[in-house]
């Protein structure tokens, strides 16, 4: 087998493995994402964003997005799939950096993003929400994801409301979604 073939076997191992290990996470995540929705009464929908680049330029330049993942919804909600689904870097990127820097953001009115998030705002008015959180998932080295959480009506936040309901899943999905640390620490 020559060099060429032995990258190429490589990479089809690789992934292999990345594909096997999003199986065996999936459950899980989704176990996360469900328990987020009930235990927040007031969300309508819990929508699961992660960062990947699959996709270069001919002149090489990486495509970096942000994507939907998956989404728990309250009773007969609509599905926001579409609307997440493949967000350019390069298009939302500056916004979704400044709530990572934020480390959350929450909006009890969508009017409260209009001049900051301009996109964000276009994007989340198109779901129908009338309130709007944002929490950033953080890796061990870069961002990995982001939590949106839709509202229809504004939402009641009690004392404690986000170490109950958000805290502990955001870092269990923190773990699972930095796949590159996942593979760091199996290699070492």
């Amino acid at each position: 087998m020559n060099v060429v073939e032995r990258l190429i076997e490589r990479e089809r191992l690789e992934k292999m493995e990345a594909e096997r290990y999003t199986e065996r996470v999936t459950p899980i995540i989704n176990t996360q994402i469900q328990y987020m929705l009930m235990s927040d009464p007031d969300a309508s929908n819990i929508i699961l964003l992660s960062y990947h680049n699959s996709n270069h330029s001919s002149q090489g330049f990486s495509y970096k997005y942000i994507t939907y993942l998956t989404e728990k919804v309250r009773d007969d909600e609509d599905v926001y799939e579409e609307e997440f689904k493949e967000l350019s870097y390069v298009n939302y990127g500056e916004e979704f950096s400044k709530i990572h820097n934020l480390k959350y953001l929450r909006a009890d009115s969508l009017e409260e993003l209009h001049d900051y998030f301009p996109k964000l705002y276009r994007k989340i008015k198109l779901c129908d929400a009338s309130a709007v959180a944002f929490y950033p998932i953080e890796g061990v080295s870069e961002p990995v994801g982001m939590i949106v959480v839709l509202y229809k009506t504004k939402p009641q936040y009690s004392l404690g409301y986000y170490m109950k309901a958000f805290s502990p899943r955001i870092q269990r999905l923190a773990i699972l979604l930095d796949y590159n640390q996942f593979k760091k620490q199996i290699e070492d």
